[in-house]
C-alpha cells in the first residue's frame, strides 16, 4: 500500500513522508519519498510535523493512530486516513458488544474532540478483497 501511494502522491506532486524500516529506505526514497523515517530508530511523530493527510495502513493497534494525529497540520483541514477499521480493532479487543459500546462512548467521542481541538478530520476505509 505504501509504495502506491508515494508513486500515486509524487505524481500529483506532494511532499511525501514515510516511515519503514531500516532495509526498505532505500527503496522508498526510490520510490520518490522525499523524507523517510525509519521506524525502527525513530519515533516518526517527534520527526514530521504540518502534514495535510496522513495515511495510516497500522491504526489503533501498535498507537500508530495517535502518534499520526500529532503529524498532521492543526486547523488546516488535514485529513487522517487510515485502512483499518477503529470498530473492528474493539470488536477484535473486547467482544462485539463491549467492543462496539468502547466503539461508542469512548472513540467516537475521541474523535470529536480531536476535530473540535485540532481541526482534523478522520476517515476509515473498509476494503475486501474480491478474489477476482
Amino acid at each position: 500500500v505504501g509504495a502506491v501511494a508515494i508513486q500515486m502522491l509524487k505524481s500529483w506532486g506532494a511532499e511525501v513522508a514515510t516511515t519503514c524500516s531500516t532495509q526498505n529506505k532505500e527503496l522508498a526514497r526510490s520510490l520518490g519519498a522525499d523524507t523517510v523515517v525509519d521506524y525502527t530508530q525513530e519515533d516518526f511523530s517527534a520527526v514530521l510535523k504540518g502534514y495535510d493527510v496522513v495515511l495510516d495502513t497500522v491504526g489503533l493497534r501498535k498507537g500508530y493512530e495517535g502518534r499520526s494525529v500529532k503529524v498532521l497540520k492543526r486547523f488546516g483541514d488535514a485529513k487522517y486516513i487510515s485502512i483499518v477499521s477503529p470498530r473492528l480493532y474493539f470488536a477484535e479487543k473486547f467482544g462485539p458488544f463491549f467492543g462496539e459500546l468502547a466503539y461508542s462512548l469512548f472513540y467516537r467521542v475521541r474523535v470529536a474532540l480531536s476535530r473540535m481541538l485540532m481541526g482534523v478530520g478522520f476517515f476509515y476505509v473498509m476494503v475486501e478483497p474480491s478474489g477476482r
